[in-house]
Formats: structure tokens, C-alpha cells, sequence
């Protein structure tokens, strides 16, 4: 009974010629013996609109802009990435500072994947020497959390730490909500050689996914959603999260041939 509908993007209300839309799929939605549509959605409706959010130029602009960078917020970095001591905001330690960095930030929950990602870079023995796995999700310590599902996986998080003996290959830095640093972080990893991974189960948007790929990052974006749709110098790039980005000869290959880029 809306009068006005926004969402980010058209797939949400009709889908590809692929997939079905989220709004779309309601006229199908049924509970047998209790519920069952009898007025459908019409998705080509006019009270349905887009309004995608977007990545502020001012704070996300490439990495090859010189003369705009912050360059004072280096060293905040970089202690955020190398520092050795083990603190409430960052863990593990990365042996080798030179590799490429494969770099993801988002929530610490089960649809963002993140410990999926961890995993998928643990059991991937090619790929672990040669680049340094860096996520920025969640809380390090399961005690500041009020939520179940984070609990929940930061307490995998460690388990995989612990299993598959991450510590000199990855690092994880809690929550960063500085986006101005943020900006200049995405930039930093450019200067890596590296990359950005966004290994969600599903993505509606994907804001990081945007502001990657605005600094300059080359982008391995989950296949379901919108962010399964972006393109890298014209390449589509989608990787499949129920069978392993980091299985991707796509994400391989780059890790491979990271040093021969300019």
C-alpha cells in the first residue's frame, strides 16, 4: 500500500533476465494452509524508484591522484596494518609486510561471509604465499559484542586463527569508522599491488564494493546481487561464495601476477 517505493537498485525490484528480483519474488510467496498472495506486486510500477547511494569524491578518489593524497595518516595505517603488538584493535601479524595485501572490510556476520573469506584464504596454500590476507570487520573480543551472531563469529575467527595457523600471513583489525582514513586505507592497499574482496552470500548493494573500485582497487565482488554485476576495466569479475572466492583462478591469477602491474 506504499505510495512511494525506493530502493538502491534495479535488481532489487525486477532482477536480471537471470534472476528474479527481491520485490519480485513476493508474487510467488505463499505458506501453504496459510497464507497466499492474491494481489501481486506490479514491479514496473512508477511508485518504484531507484536511489543508489554512492562514494563521497571528496573521501574516496584513486590511488593515482598524487597530489590529493593524505599522506600524514601513513603512519596511522601502517601501524593499523604492521604493528606487532597485539591489541584490542588489531590481531595477528603479517611476516612479510612486502606482499600483496588481499584486503575486505564489512560487518562481522554471517550473510557478509568474512570468516568464509578467512577460510577459503586458509586452506589455499598457493595463495597464502603470496599474499597477506587484512580484514577490518567487527569486534576482536567476543565480550564487546551484544550481538549473538557476531559472538558467534568472532568466536570462529579465532578458531580459524588458531586451526589453520594464520597468525604471519593475516591480520584482523576491528571496526574502522573513520572514513576519511577509510579512503586513504583503500589507497594504501593500492600501493600493495593489492586487491579488494567483498566474499558476502548475498549483496544488495555493496557500498565497499564502490568504494574500492572509485580508489582504484581491483575488485572480486560475490556473483549474488547487485556488486556481482561491476566491472573492472571492462571486465566482469563475479565469484561465487558458496564455492570459494579465494578458489577463483580469477583472484589467484591477479595474486600471481600482482608485481607486474604498474
Amino acid at each position: 500500500h506504499a505510495d512511494f517505493i525506493i530502493t538502491s537498485t534495479y535488481q532489487e525490484i525486477a532482477g536480471s533476465k537471470d534472476t528474479v528480483g527481491q520485490h519480485e519474488s513476493h508474487t510467488a510467496f505463499t505458506l501453504p494452509g496459510l497464507y497466499r498472495v492474491v494481489h501481486r506486486i506490479d514491479v514496473f510500477d512508477p511508485k518504484s524508484n531507484i536511489v543508489s547511494p554512492g562514494a563521497d569524491m571528496q573521501i574516496y578518489f584513486p590511488y593515482t591522484e598524487k597530489q590529493h593524497r593524505l599522506t600524514a595518516l601513513h603512519g596511522a595505517i601502517e601501524e593499523l596494518l604492521f604493528n606487532p603488538e597485539q591489541t584490542d584493535e588489531h590481531m595477528c601479524v603479517l611476516n612479510d609486510p612486502k606482499k600483496p595485501i588481499i584486503f575486505s572490510m564489512a560487518r562481522l556476520d554471517r550473510v557478509k561471509n568474512m570468516t568464509g573469506l578467512v577460510e577459503w584464504f586458509a586452506k589455499n596454500k598457493r595463495l597464502r604465499e603470496l599474499v597477506n590476507l587484512v580484514v577490518v570487520a567487527g569486534d576482536i573480543d567476543p565480550s564487546k559484542s551484544m550481538d549473538r551472531e557476531e559472538v558467534a563469529e568472532i568466536e570462529k575467527m579465532h578458531e580459524l586463527i588458531k586451526k589453520y595457523n594464520l597468525n604471519g600471513q593475516f591480520r584482523w583489525i576491528c571496526a574502522q569508522k573513520n572514513r576519511v582514513r577509510n579512503g586513504e586505507l583503500y589507497r594504501y592497499i593500492c600501493d600493495t599491488k593489492g586487491a579488494f574482496v567483498q566474499p558476502a552470500i548475498y549483496e544488495a548493494f555493496g557500498l565497499t564494493v564502490v568504494e574500492a573500485m572509485t580508489c582504484g582497487l581491483p575488485t572480486f565482488a560475490t556473483c549474488n546481487g547487485w556488486s556481482g554485476g561491476n566491472n573492472v576495466n571492462g571486465v566482469r569479475i563475479p565469484n561465487d561464495p558458496y564455492h570459494g572466492i579465494c578458489k577463483s583462478p580469477h583472484c589467484l591469477t591477479f595474486s600471481r601476477d600482482a608485481g607486474r602491474f604498474p
